[in-house]
């Protein structure tokens, strides 16, 4: 079978990872999540579920403020389920930055 990773695969974008995955899988970004969960009691601070996936979500998008990426304070535990209500869930949030923006003008 020939090789299929690295340099030879169709996916190879150079070897570069992009920022987004290597901050997401930095050190300081599972510290992050770690606090936020601890401070929250491992709790979905909308509709209290505990033992469910929870997830770490930034208040202000990850996207648009960097320099808040790792503030504790802008960081809060939602389950699955209240996490997709969100306005800025997945690309729910440059949606809504190009609303504000559309509003603008």
């Amino acid at each position: 079978m020939p090789e299929i990773s690295g340099a030879k695969s169709h996916l190879w974008r150079g070897g570069i990872t992009p920022e987004n995955h290597r901050i997401r899988t930095s050190l300081e970004y599972k510290l992050w999540r770690q606090s936020v969960f601890e401070r929250d009691n491992w709790t979905c601070i909308w509709c209290g579920k505990k033992g469910v996936y929870l997830h770490a979500d930034h208040i202000k998008p990850f996207a648009y403020y960097p320099e808040l990426r790792f503030a504790i304070d802008n960081g809060r535990t939602l389950c699955r389920e209240c996490h997709k209500t969100t306005n800025t869930y997945g690309k729910r949030v440059f949606k809504l930055r190009q609303n504000k923006l559309n509003n603008l003008n």
